[in-house]
């Protein structure tokens, strides 16, 4: 029986000098792995965009600040990831170079690519940060926005449709279903 490969293994400082030094992609890091980060379509972007701005304007004045995904965030000693946004209310956050170390809320523009690991080994490592309080999911392919709310033992979840409003506890704000996908036009079968 031939040996399954075992994935080359990467110190945290290998994997920071990696990813600062190639400004052409984006990489997280899981206790030694790598994986570069994919890109996303013009539907992704705008849903970003949308987010990001509206975020923006809520948060003035508030002493919180929105970070894109060009900000990567540490987890953990040996985790670091790319959020799509992350707000954070830390100023010690608002002046690093590249790596958030507090993030209050995440949030994740959903794609086929990454689907199943934002939903599932992502998600969990965003659990277990405990810095975190809310996990923001958006739907590419249909207006649904799913919310995690961290509660004494549990992980409170809602889905919001068009229409509604997404309280952010954590924040003090709500953002509108239907403004995070304003000019996005869905398929006849994704249709809300």
């Amino acid at each position: 029986m031939a040996a399954i490969p075992q994935p080359n293994r990467m110190s945290v400082e290998a994997y920071l000098e990696l990813d600062r030094n190639d400004p052409d992609h984006r990489y997280e890091y899981h206790n030694g792995a790598i994986s570069m980060m994919s890109g996303g379509s013009a539907d992704h972007s705008i849903i970003k965009i949308n987010l990001t701005t509206e975020l923006k304007h809520l948060l003035r004045g508030s002493g919180c600040h929105v970070f894109d995904s060009d900000l990567r965030v540490q987890l953990s000693a040996t985790r670091y990831v790319y959020p799509d946004a992350m707000v954070s209310c830390d100023p010690a956050d608002w002046g690093r170079r590249d790596t958030a170390l507090t993030p209050l809320v995440v949030f994740e523009v959903l794609s086929p690519s990454t689907q199943a690991y934002d939903l599932g080994r992502k998600a969990d490592l965003y659990r277990a940060c405990s810095t975190i309080e809310e996990i923001v999911l958006i739907h590419f392919d249909h207006a649904q926005i799913d919310l995690y709310r961290r509660a004494e033992k549990f992980w409170h979840f809602q889905s919001f449709k068009v229409g509604e409003e997404v309280p952010l506890t954590s924040l003090g704000i709500t953002l509108a279903v239907d403004a995070l996908y304003d000019e996005i036009e869905f398929q006849p079968d994704d249709a809300p």
